[in-house]
């Protein structure tokens, strides 16, 4: 019936809606962190296991809003390159998200030097 399914559906969006404050943080407390692993052990199999997919895509969309632009396109880069070595591997393949390494500036080396003696001392300078 279709009522039926519309009161499902209905009840299934305000239940996952609900579920982003279901992440633990680490300002929660015992009792608070208590209480929302209950609530998730509640809601796993009822929500066939969706809550615990909107909790994962809330918490990963909290940490990107949280990256700077540089630290955002290292993490875009590797879960495009996960996402690669995944459809090539034709199966699952696990490749950690490592942290951002901002890039190393190198010193130029000199273009041009020259020396000059005095007595037994040699001085040398570059530009």
């Amino acid at each position: 019936s279709l009522k039926a399914l519309m009161l499902v559906v209905i009840g299934a969006t305000l239940l996952l809606a609900g579920c982003s404050g279901l992440i633990l943080t680490d300002e929660d407390s015992a009792a608070t962190t208590t209480g929302k692993v209950t609530a998730r052990v509640i809601l796993l199999p009822v929500t066939l296991g969706f809550s615990e997919l909107f909790i994962a895509t809330a918490k990963e969309q909290r940490y990107v809003d949280s990256l700077s632009r540089n630290e955002y396109q290292h993490y875009r880069d590797q879960k495009m390159n996960a996402a690669a070595m995944f459809l090539g591997s034709g199966g699952f393949l696990h490749t950690p998200i490592q942290p951002y390494q901002p890039p190393v500036s190198q010193v130029p080396r000199p273009m041009n030097c020259y020396s000059t003696g005095t007595g037994s001392q040699v001085y040398t300078t570059c530009y």
